[in-house]
């Protein structure tokens, strides 16, 4: 988002999927103010086309504005309660 590299070549694929990622990257010194950018609304929109599903994992809500700037760009918003470390159950 900070415009030294195109879009597709931020994204990278996660083996064995059909999936893509896109990571944070550097955080710039004002991130509520790249998110809310012409740019970031144009990526947005870009990945719109490109993908069926986008997930966009954000900060707590109550910590920074981020989540709020984002919904505006998801389907669906998953508010999670409780934090913290979960213990997955053992395969069979």
């Amino acid at each position: 988002m900070s415009g030294d590299k195109t879009l597709e070549e931020c994204l990278h694929a996660v083996e064995g999927t059909t999936l893509h990622a896109l990571p944070a990257g550097r955080i710039p010194l004002n991130p509520l103010e790249m998110l809310s950018s012409q740019r970031f609304t144009d990526a947005m929109g870009a990945l719109r086309k490109m993908y069926d599903v986008l997930v966009i994992d954000s900060p707590p809500m109550q910590i920074v504005s981020d989540a709020m700037v984002l919904s505006r760009f998801a389907t669906a918003v998953l508010f999670r309660r409780e934090g913290g470390q979960y213990a997955l159950p053992a395969r069979a």
